[in-house]
């Protein structure tokens, strides 16, 4: 079995520059450092300098 992860989708807003849409297809949850929750059933707007935590917040990811 493989052990492959699914991160979250990150995409550029266009009619709001600098910004993106954040979409969780991970299997262990995906939060922003201020503690809102990233789903898999809508988009989340998230500015350059947020944090993403995934899973336990082992990883992370800061947008820029």
């Amino acid at each position: 079995s493989s052990d492959m992860r699914q991160w979250p989708h990150i995409y550029p807003l266009p009619f709001f520059p600098g910004n993106y849409f954040v979409i969780d297809y991970s299997s262990t949850g995906t939060k922003m450092a201020d503690g809102r929750l990233v789903t898999a059933s809508s988009y989340s707007m998230a500015e350059p300098g947020t944090v993403l935590l995934l899973g336990d917040g082992e990883e992370q990811f800061l947008l820029k």
